[in-house]
């Protein structure tokens, strides 16, 4: 199972599906599906703000709703079990208002059996 970090900008806030999103950057993360509670899978949780934000350095659009994710990637290279995210609200390249990084690895744990 491959893991990686997905930059999507938000066209459509009312449609919460990735697949109606516009995927702006995305990386490869080596994570270990069978060990998603381990010091690695916070480290890359931790680093995705900053992975983000080199990506988000080259965003200038007037308004933009992003979102910020480390997750599993499906057969079609989407995000399939998400483990943590963020959104961002963005003006003229830069983040106006930032939420926080919700860890929602337990559910990922859970699905996929892994400790």
């Amino acid at each position: 199972m491959d893991f990686g970090y997905f930059l999507y900008r938000i066209d459509h806030p009312e449609q919460r599906i990735h697949a109606s999103w516009t995927l702006l950057a995305f990386a490869p993360v080596p994570l270990d599906p069978t060990a998603l509670t381990d010091s690695a899978t916070t480290t890359a949780i931790e680093d995705m703000t900053t992975w983000a934000a080199a990506h988000l350095a080259e965003h200038h659009r007037d308004y933009d709703l992003v979102n910020i994710c480390l997750a599993s990637v499906d057969e079609n290279g989407d995000p399939e079990y998400v483990l943590a995210e963020r959104y961002h609200v963005m003006l003229d390249g830069s983040p106006l208002e930032t939420g926080t990084t919700v860890d929602l690895r337990h559910r990922a744990v859970v699905a996929l059996g892994a400790a």
